[in-house]
């Protein structure tokens, strides 16, 4: 009905023009102005005004803007979703491929480390970062601490470094090049960051955040991970008060970009060239993948547990990292020391490419680790009876799930003690 007015408009002002003499080229800028004002979809429509984006944000708390148009943000609520509980298979088929860190059975007794053939006590005062097939590396000692290097043959350990001051020194992180990087932080003054090599030794490698914010600020640094040859990841951040309004500083030993909004790194894939974390511009519950190179986030997941912020524990990715293997908290520790945990924790395997959710589990997950890239490994435990008192003699074991739920024990029972802890893995270098 509109072109038809149009049509008859049209031919009205050309027989005016075409009376009074008037240039046709001004009569068709004015057919022309017509017709684009009452085009179809020309107008905008209220509810198209109305409506969100295409990409919406539901956690009401997010604050700082994310372009949506280049960072797919999607909130799931793992609470309110289908569940999906683990398939239980009895019976012990294959013992676990990583290293098995068994504890004594008396507390004034040592603990015994067991991998493939091979079994060897190890101190209980030696805290214990990874091991390779000759090594065993950890930190040794109470403040001052040092790192040490421990043969399978249950030789004498090789002291690699000793702090020079009281403080404590964070987990050691294989390099390239047979290098060791480790962050330290005193009692008293900033912390730094530390690697050490066969050849070289101990190194203190200079980095810095700036003037502090206040006298009593320090620095505290950590290691995220290793990208590749020479390009490790330190995360930087002033501690106390200062550290909830100043982000964190990520930089490359490679001097490339680090320019991530994380707030913490929590996985790293050399392969593929991926970073993930906790997003440092939403609520602590939205993990995000970044390229290595890229300052823009593939995509963000934010994660809730019936309408609340849901607590990502620990984000591993698979050797060729094409999946994120994430566990979102939904239990607790019980008992006046929290020794036991209790609940069901929600795991979940998400494709890197888009953040897909492709296996789903839903399970009383305590201390997971990838066994490989199709498997998890986790302790089970049965509390002593006196419980709630976190006090006795009780039995632990480890469980392997497959991403599609199957689940079957990695270990027999072994016997633990709350005063000795349970089985446990241990890094593999």
């Amino acid at each position: 009905m509109v072109g038809w007015s149009l049509v008859v408009l049209w031919v009205v002002l050309l027989a005016v023009g075409m009376a009074r003499r008037v240039c046709v080229p001004v009569l068709a800028l004015v057919s022309l102005a017509l017709v684009t004002s009452c085009a179809p979809g020309s107008a905008p429509d209220p509810a198209e005004a109305r409506s969100p984006s295409a990409v919406s944000v539901s956690d009401s708390e997010s604050s700082a803007p994310i372009s949506v148009e280049r960072v797919p943000v999607t909130t799931i609520d793992v609470g309110r979703t289908q569940q999906r509980r683990p398939t239980l298979r009895p019976g012990l088929t294959e013992r676990t491929r990583l290293p098995l860190l068994i504890p004594p059975r008396t507390y004034t007794g040592r603990r015994t480390l067991s991998w493939r053939d091979r079994a060897v006590a190890v101190p209980r005062n030696l805290s214990i970062s990874f091991v390779t097939s000759d090594l065993i590396v950890g930190f040794r000692g109470s403040p001052p601490q040092e790192l040490v290097s421990l043969p399978w043959s249950e030789g004498r350990p090789t002291r690699l470094w000793r702090a020079g001051r009281d403080g404590s020194s964070m987990p050691v992180v294989p390099g390239d090049a047979n290098r060791l990087w480790w962050s330290h932080l005193p009692f008293r003054g900033d912390g730094r960051v530390l690697s050490w090599g066969p050849r070289q030794g101990a190194r203190h490698h200079l980095v810095d955040l700036g003037p502090p914010p206040d006298p009593t600020a320090r620095q505290v640094w950590s290691v995220g991970g290793v990208l590749g040859d020479g390009d490790v990841i330190l995360t930087g951040r002033w501690d106390q008060e200062a550290s909830s309004v100043i982000p964190p500083i990520h930089e490359r030993t490679s001097g490339r970009p680090a320019e991530w909004g994380l707030e913490i790194v929590l996985a790293v894939s050399a392969p593929a060239g991926l970073v993930a974390g906790l997003a440092s511009d939403r609520t602590g519950s939205c993990l995000a993948v970044f390229a290595a190179d890229d300052p823009t986030a593939r995509w963000i997941r934010c994660f809730e547990r019936r309408g609340r912020p849901g607590e990502i524990v620990s984000a591993h990715f698979t050797s060729d990292g094409s999946r994120l293997v994430v566990l979102i908290r939904g239990g607790d520790f019980d008992g006046p020391a929290a020794i036991f945990h209790v609940g069901r924790d929600t795991l979940l395997v998400l494709d890197t490419a888009q953040g897909r959710i492709a296996n789903r589990i839903d399970h009383n997950f305590d201390r997971v680790v990838l066994e490989d890239d199709r498997h998890v490994i986790f302790v089970r435990h049965r509390p002593p009876h006196r419980f709630g008192t976190d006090e006795g003699s009780y039995v632990a074991w480890l469980v392997r799930c497959r991403f599609d739920g199957l689940c079957e024990p990695a270990t027999p029972p072994l016997p633990a003690d709350t005063s000795t802890g349970a089985v446990s893995v241990v890094p593999r270098g």
